[in-house]
């Protein structure tokens, strides 16, 4: 009774090995459908991930400095680089795709960025942090609509598309600028307009309603912080002409910090007020000397520049911060170092720091006294 009752345990047990065995040598060696299954869910979800993250994106930082990024998913690892006026950054970050969560950092020129957000549909909302916090939104270009869907069907940016308005926003040196705004102005009704933004190439399709009258007319506005100071700056437009809407346009724009502007310039104006506590003397004869500290605000690295007032202004100046000095170069008799200072101080020095600003009614601007240094 209990050898059979034994006997008969042990086949149960031998029998549950055996089982036991057999999965795992299923599991070991491959079942074909059951590793087919596993592969094509891991391969799914692995693209997936993919899909999600590498590839081009556009942002903005504090709703403010438009920037765009090129980032690559390998694993849970992310690398690439962010691109801001006319600079790059290569980034390398993590993301976590069970709560969607991406951060990454790069050294940027002014310290440490560092980017955390969530990403749903395409889209990145979330923080960054470079001395102080900040909001940061970017968008993954493969996937936005709208503009981005126009823009794929009018490829062709040489050539007007009727009831479209589109075209490439640069820099001077040639480079696509992301996130600026562009916008077609109906010449006819006030305060009617079509709004776009370029994506990572540079690149605008605006549509153009066609029930309405009247012709359309191009702009566009590059908005940033430069020196804890907001800017927005106008874009050199290709054609200034109006257009109707059933032949569509093609406007290029270029953004410029100097150079002729009609019967202004892009660049900015230096104020250069005189004062006789030193003594007399004649302002044209003073020589300005003014050198970047750091890059310009469309981040290109400046250039030493040597200049004199006219009247009592010096125009267009590449907007950006400047250390400026000054001497009296008289017609006769040895040159003179000057002292300057802020308008607003009275602490005059060797030199003085100037950084631009937007006056509504002298456009952007900065300013400076000038003296002769007191004789003993």
């Amino acid at each position: 009774m209990h050898l059979g009752k034994r006997l008969g345990e042990d086949t149960i047990k031998r029998r549950s090995i055996a089982a036991s065995g057999l999965a795992t040598l299923l599991v070991l060696c491959g079942s074909p459908a059951l590793a087919a299954q596993t592969t094509n869910a891991s391969t799914s979800r692995t693209a997936a991930a993919t899909d999600a993250i590498s590839g081009p994106w556009t942002g903005k930082f504090d709703d403010m400095i438009a920037f765009t990024a090129q980032l690559k998913l390998q694993g849970l690892t992310v690398t690439g680089t962010v691109s801001s006026l006319g600079d790059s950054f290569p980034v390398r970050g993590e993301w976590k795709a069970a709560t969607g969560r991406l951060t990454f950092s790069y050294r940027h020129r002014n310290g440490l960025v560092k980017v955390t957000g969530t990403v749903k549909n395409g889209v990145l909302q979330g923080a960054y942090d470079l001395n102080g916090p900040g909001t940061v939104v970017m968008q993954k270009a493969a996937s936005a609509s709208g503009q981005n869907a126009a823009a794929s069907s009018t490829s062709n940016f040489a050539k007007p598309t009727p009831y479209v308005l589109k075209g490439t926003v640069k820099n001077p040196a040639g480079q696509p600028i992301a996130g600026v705004e562009v916008w077609a102005d109906n010449t006819l009704y006030a305060n009617m307009n079509a709004l776009g933004k370029t994506d990572a190439q540079g690149h605008f399709v605006i549509p153009l309603p066609k029930d309405q009258l009247g012709t359309w007319r191009a702009g566009s506005r590059y908005r940033t912080v430069y020196q804890n100071q907001a800017y927005e700056l106008d874009l050199r437009v290709s054609d200034e002409s109006a257009f109707s809407a059933d032949k569509g346009a093609v406007r290029d724009f270029t953004l410029l910090t100097s150079g002729p502007r009609g019967d202004h310039y892009w660049g900015g104006t230096v104020w250069a007020y005189i004062s006789t506590r030193g003594g007399n003397f004649e302002a044209k004869s003073v020589e300005y000397t003014l050198t970047p500290i750091g890059p310009l605000i469309d981040g290109s690295a400046g250039q030493v520049l040597k200049r004199r007032v006219d009247g009592n202004t010096i125009v267009d100046i590449p907007i950006g911060k400047y250390r400026v000095t000054a001497r009296y170069v008289p017609k006769e008799g040895a040159a003179v170092d000057m002292l300057l200072k802020s308008p607003q101080l009275d602490e005059w020095g060797p030199s003085y720091v100037i950084t631009f600003r937007r006056e509504p009614q002298y456009g952007v601007m900065a300013d400076l006294d000038v003296s002769l240094p007191k004789q003993p």
